[in-house]
Formats: structure tokens, sequence, C-alpha cells
């Protein structure tokens, strides 16, 4: 959608019946020629129905005008026209999240057509020097790079302020924090025999009162036997457990997202959204070995509000279908061990 604005100031010319005429050239938001033609008895008159005309146009470009508007108003229309409908639930939360906590309370009263690279690179510094994470400040960086981007594309405005803030070097961030930057490790840390049996013992441990302390203790075992994630496990069905063949069938993933009506959020408890997927996570004898070989992490009161079925459960801890053991992992964080048959 190209900038609507004025070709000409209009020039006022004697037509072939004696009066005088006039027209001014602007190219409206679709980028095409439009003119608007004026006439009067007199030379003077023609003028200033111009000249009164082009006032209005440029009063009226001027409050409509993107880059006029303040970054929080010009920021949020963009996130809701543009980004909502082209991005999945949870990425819109996320961006919605980095504005109005990393982006507005620093730049949201600030002109768009006034934000400078030097303000860009302010925004990024602050939260560098108040200890956030690298992840996050990154976050802010892509957010701002879109949105400016867009703008450029829409002629709004001439030229991108982002493409003079590089993003920060994460050894330089990490420096700057005085922390160290340590290499992305290639295996995967697991439990000891000792520190899945305190699992254990936790999950299934009980107030004083002999009321238990976790609502699904069996989940938890369930997640760290078998690796599956938060969402995978959140996502099972009766009908996906297979005691037979001891293995589970993994068909969706659950994601947790903000309420909406429309673009805008509903304060509340967050909902749920599907998506499907599939694949098999195996299980075995207490004595086998099974699960994705990767490591689990320890959630406390998660599954009070989106628990599996305890009938569920019940049957999986009773029929003691539930492995014991994870393996380090030697061939990627998907890789499944193979179930190890009774002796």
């Amino acid at each position: 959608m190209a900038q609507k604005k004025l070709l000409t100031n209009g020039k006022a010319f004697k037509r072939t019946d004696d009066r005088w005429g006039g027209t001014v050239w602007y190219m409206d938001e679709r980028g095409e020629r439009k003119r608007k033609s004026f006439s009067g008895t007199t030379k003077a008159e023609a003028t200033k129905k111009m000249t009164d005309y082009v006032a209005a146009f440029n009063d009226a470009l001027q409050d409509s005008e993107e880059s006029r508007k303040t970054l929080k108003e010009s920021m949020t229309h963009w996130l809701q026209v543009f980004k909502f409908p082209s991005v999945e639930r949870t990425t819109y939360d996320r961006c919605e999240c980095t504005l109005e906590h990393q982006i507005f309370p620093l730049l949201g009263d600030k002109v768009v057509g006034d934000i400078t690279a030097a303000d860009l690179k302010e925004v990024l510094n602050y939260w560098m020097n108040e200890g956030y994470a690298y992840t996050t400040v990154k976050k802010v960086y892509i957010v701002l790079n879109e949105y400016f981007r867009y703008l450029t594309q829409q002629e709004i405005l001439a030229k991108n302020p982002m493409n003079s803030v590089p993003m920060i070097k994460k050894s330089n961030f990490m420096a700057a924090q005085n922390k160290e930057d340590l290499p992305t490790q290639e295996t995967v840390t697991v439990f000891t025999p000792e520190e899945i049996e305190k699992f254990k013992a936790e999950a299934f441990s009980k107030f004083s009162n002999g009321k238990p302390k976790y609502q699904q203790p069996a989940a938890y075992i369930l997640m760290l036997n078998t690796g599956l994630r938060t969402g995978e496990l959140l996502g099972l069905l009766n009908s996906d457990i297979n005691l037979e063949g001891r293995y589970l069938e993994v068909r969706q993933n659950v994601k947790e997202v903000c309420r909406r009506e429309g673009t805008d959020y509903v304060p509340g408890n967050k909902g749920r959204q599907d998506e499907n997927s599939h694949q098999q996570a195996p299980c075995a004898p207490k004595s086998g070995r099974s699960g994705r070989d990767r490591g689990t992490t320890h959630r406390t009161r998660f599954w009070a509000k989106f628990a599996p079925c305890e009938r569920r459960e019940r049957r999986l801890h009773q029929a003691g279908e539930l492995p014991q053991k994870v393996l380090p992992n030697s061939q990627g964080s998907r890789h499944r061990a193979e179930r190890t048959p009774q002796p």
C-alpha cells in the first residue's frame, strides 16, 4: 500500500466558456494517480478553491500519516493487522509480550518518524544492562527489525533506522553482564538412579494430614520415563495408550495461549491450542529401558489445571507399565531407545 500524497498544487486556467478552472493531481493509497477539478467565475475564485483543498488535504494527511503516530499506536496497529493473521497464537502472544514489557516502556510515546538508530540501540543496551537474557533482547531486536522493515516497504519511512542497529554479539553481551559465554552442550544430562528415586518419592509424597502434595503424581513419572514433553503429555488420550504393545501414540501437542476476542486479550486463565503430530514413545517393563533418550525437567504444580485422566494414570501405575530409566542421548534429542525384552 502506497502513501497518499499530493503530486501538484494546481494551476488556474481559462476555459472555453470564459470561466476559470483548475486541477490538483494526487496519488491515492493504491498508488493510482487521481485528480480533483475546480471552477470559478474568476481566476482568484478558482485559485482559492484549489488552495483551500490543498491545505485540507495536507491537514488530513498530517493527522492520518503513520509516521506521525506514536510508536505504541502504530506498532499495535501493525501487530493486530499484519502480524496476527500470519503467525501462530503462541508467536503472537510472545510478540505482544515483548512490545508491552520491553519496547513500549522506553519508546511507546515517541513519534515514529522521530525515532533514530541511536534510540533503538539504547533500547537493546538498556535491557542488556538490566541483566536480561540474551534471547530476550534478541526478541526485541527481531520485532523492531520486522516493524521498521514494514514501514520502509510501505514507503511510510524513507530509511530504515534498524539498518544501522546490528544485534549485539553474544560474547560482548555476556561480557557486559560479567557472565561466561559457554558453548552449547551437545550431550544431554540425565538423572542418576539416585535422583530418579528421589524424584519418584517426591512425586508421591504426602502432607502430614495424608493429602497428596501433587494432584497427578503418575503424570510426572510418565514424563520422566518416556521423555514426553509437557504439551505432548497433556495431549494424550485413552486411545493413544497401547498396553499390549507397550507404547504410547503421540498424536497431538498442546500449547498454552492467551484467551482473546479477536486480537484483544481477555484476562483470566489461559486457553489451550492443539497441534497434530504423530510419533511413538515405547514403554517397557520395570527391568527394561525405554523412553525418548533425553533429560526431563521437573515441573511442580503445572498439572493442577490440565491434568491427564486419573483412570488412565491408575491403569498405567497399577499395571506396572512405566519404564524406570532414561538413557543418555547419543543420537539427537528425538532419538528413542529400543525396548529391552524381559529375560
